[in-house]
């Protein structure tokens, strides 16, 4: 076997232009001078409660036609989720006409960073680990375009330079635990290794710009490989959270199958219990959500009444936190409702919230998703 450098194709180098703002703000009026450009923007905010905010605003501002906005995120039953991914990819999809491009706004969290072909004439970003910032800014300019918006095959795009604007703090060379403020609370929660975050402002403010791929293994490698020391205060809470991916490994080790015995009660250090369920994935405890109605029969139906699946397609999850905080301020079924459900659908921890059955309550909306806060 031997090795060979490869080049990188010419329409995927590219350099994407860092630019740093600091209130909310002005990220909105970044977006206004987009759509009046006629340009289409992403907002990539790093939770679901400050993304519901930001499409919000907008919202109750009225620059922008409703029609024109979109929020995307991931407390959204199956169902309706399905339905704005189809329409962000007939937005901002590769083969999207200019029509539909124009002056349209997605507002959405890290569902966007991933497997969805997307292109976007101009980005905000929350601060975030420079390996998904990276990614983001993939989604920015990502296919080759005339000034207009038209899909052309050959290079130069004729847009101006791409520029990915970072919401963050005011740069602290020896910021403290409270340093991201009160714009980016989430993004404390979600991003615990803030000394990450910190080597990442740094890094970016050093180099100014993603250039693909020249610089990126020196800005992931800057960051990850700490060779930008950290205050002191935020390396402690580095520390703090390598500890708790330790923990993690070690829950993980314990939920492994033993491949050498094969499909066997002993292939488990637990056994086969049937009210237990494992997460396939390391991190904050999860529940499963389904939205469903109540007939006078007290029986449930999910919002999903037509073709197959219909229960999963009726079904979001959350933190187990955020679900045990909030819970009460939701409609639920009574529990002998709850446990015909959750003994008929084999869910023996799966949570049922009552909505109509068109799918709609004043905490839930095909719109917004499930509300942090459901009005009083």
């Amino acid at each position: 076997m031997t090795e060979e450098a490869l080049t990188t194709r010419p329409e995927v180098q590219r350099t994407v232009i860092v630019s740093w703002i600091q209130q909310h703000r002005e990220a909105l009026e970044i977006i206004y001078r987009a759509v009046e450009a006629g340009q289409c923007v992403c907002w990539i905010r790093n939770t679901v409660d400050e993304a519901r905010e930001g499409y919000q605003q907008l919202l109750h501002e009225k620059r922008i036609p409703e029609q024109d906005l979109l929020l995307f995120h991931s407390r959204f039953a199956f169902t309706d989720r399905i339905a704005i991914e189809n329409k962000t990819l007939g937005w901002f999809g590769k083969d999207a006409p200019v029509s539909a491009r124009r002056g349209k706004v997605l507002i959405a969290t890290q569902v966007v960073e991933q497997s969805l072909d997307l292109d976007f004439d101009c980005m905000i970003s929350d601060l975030a680990p420079i390996d998904l910032l990276i990614q983001r800014a993939g989604r920015l300019q990502r296919h080759i375009r005339t000034a207009g918006g038209e899909r052309k095959a050959i290079l130069p795009d004729e847009r101006q330079p791409p520029i990915l604007h970072i919401l963050a703090p005011e740069w602290q060379e020896q910021a403290g635990q409270g340093w991201l403020g009160k714009e980016l609370q989430g993004t404390g929660f979600v991003y615990s290794d803030h000394a990450c975050l910190w080597r990442t402002q740094a890094l970016l403010r050093q180099y100014g710009e993603i250039r693909m791929p020249e610089n990126a293994r020196a800005l992931v490698d800057g960051v990850y490989e700490q060779k930008i020391p950290a205050p002191t205060s935020l390396q402690a809470l580095s520390d703090v959270d390598f500890g708790k991916v330790l923990s993690q490994r070690s829950v993980a080790t314990q939920n492994l199958l033993r491949h050498d015995i094969g499909y066997d009660r002993e292939a488990s250090d637990f056994l086969w219990d049937k009210d237990r369920e494992f997460s396939t994935r390391l991190g904050e405890e999860s529940v499963d959500i389904y939205l469903a109605w109540l007939d006078e029969e007290n029986e449930l139906h999910p919002i999903v009444m037509e073709g197959d699946f219909r229960w999963e397609m009726s079904r979001l999850s959350v933190r187990l936190s955020w679900w045990k905080k909030r819970s009460a301020e939701f409609l639920l079924p009574g529990e002998e409702a709850l446990e015909r459900f959750r003994k008929k659908q084999h869910r023996p921890s799966a949570q049922v919230v009552l909505v109509s059955s068109e799918g709609e309550a004043s905490y839930y909306s095909k719109r917004e998703g499930l509300a942090s806060n459901p009005p009083g």
